[in-house]
């Protein structure tokens, strides 16, 4: 039980099922979406977390995350969270780590100073779209992401 309002340790990890399980996530082959509620009922003090959300649709990518970061801040678990997605990795993240290609590499670690909750608003924030615009220019200078190849397909 938590102390401070008697609630129960599993009553965000089984909502968060409930959640997925609206969608007929439950039995995702994600593994968070198929391990993770019953992982966090555990109480880790870490929590490994690879591509999790990757088969959610965008609404509830948003939902899970935010459910997500409320469980860590009511908990706070150390959480290693791959990604492939700079916005979730700075909406989520103290530290950012950019990988290079492979073989894979830590070629910047960026501290992430938003403050908590993060919330919906966070986007908005001069951090947030400052942060993803340097990783996303680190992408686009090791050719990660090629805007020439974008206009060379349309013919501009």
């Amino acid at each position: 039980m938590d102390k401070s309002n008697d609630t129960p340790r599993y009553a965000g990890p089984l909502a968060l099922a409930a959640t997925l399980s609206q969608f007929s996530l439950s039995d995702a082959s994600t593994p968070f979406t198929r391990d993770g509620p019953r992982a966090l009922v555990h109480a880790p003090d870490v929590l490994l977390m690879d591509e999790p959300f990757g088969a959610l649709d965008a609404l509830t990518r948003e939902q899970v995350r935010l459910d997500l970061e409320a469980l860590w801040l009511r908990d706070r678990m150390s959480v290693m969270f791959i990604t492939h997605s700079v916005d979730e990795a700075v909406l989520l993240a103290d530290k950012v780590v950019v990988m290079t290609e492979r073989p894979g590499r830590v070629d910047r670690l960026l501290r992430v100073d938003l403050p908590r909750p993060r919330g919906l608003a966070a986007r908005k924030a001069p951090e947030f779209i400052r942060l993803v615009d340097e990783i996303t220019q680190e992408f686009l200078a090791h050719g990660v992401l090629d805007e020439g190849r974008t206009r060379a397909l349309i013919g501009a």
